[in-house]
């Protein structure tokens, strides 16, 4: 098990410095500012690569930001006890929709978190106007992950202190 799951982990990194590669990514900048988000947190690099690879596909390449947004899923995965795939794929979604919609409002309500209440508090809006701002295509990525991340990015580091947070992979 041991081998194989480091097998899984080497093949992963392969592939998402391969996809930065492809995406005129700088790997190394990319990687260490994965890296510094995940610092503290239970979650493990190639997984994070695996995902920001996706993200780099729809346009977001600067390591700054990378780190940024990591940081938000991580806080977000923690918040709904799933694994960083998960909630990576519900962004990545996001990203490559150009906005949020409610399908992704679903899956996350669906893993425990009202994101209409965490956005209105972070944009200073109520449940319903969140929810039409949704309905219209007015919330971005960027306004998604930007208030995701101030309202969780932290709680990815608390995690570790919850016996799942020290399990995951």
């Amino acid at each position: 098990m041991i081998k194989s799951g480091g097998m899984t982990r080497a093949m992963n990194m392969q592939q998402a410095e391969f996809q930065f590669k492809g995406l005129n990514m700088d790997a190394d900048k990319t990687l260490a500012a994965i890296n510094k988000s995940l610092q503290g947190t239970p979650y493990s690099l190639d997984q994070a690569a695996k995902v920001m690879a996706s993200l780099g596909a729809s346009g977001i390449t600067d390591p700054k930001k990378i780190q940024h947004i990591t940081s938000s899923i991580a806080g977000t995965a923690a918040m709904t006890n799933s694994s960083f795939a998960d909630i990576g794929n519900i962004y990545t979604t996001v990203a490559a929709n150009g906005r949020l919609m409610t399908e992704q409002l679903r899956q996350l309500s669906f893993r425990g978190m009202n994101v209409s209440a965490a956005l209105g508090k972070q944009m200073g809006k109520s449940e319903q106007e969140i929810q039409e701002m949704v309905s219209k295509g007015k919330i971005s990525f960027n306004d998604f992950s930007n208030a995701m991340e101030k309202a969780f990015g932290e709680h990815a580091t608390k995690s570790t202190e919850m016996y799942t947070g020290a399990l995951e992979d």
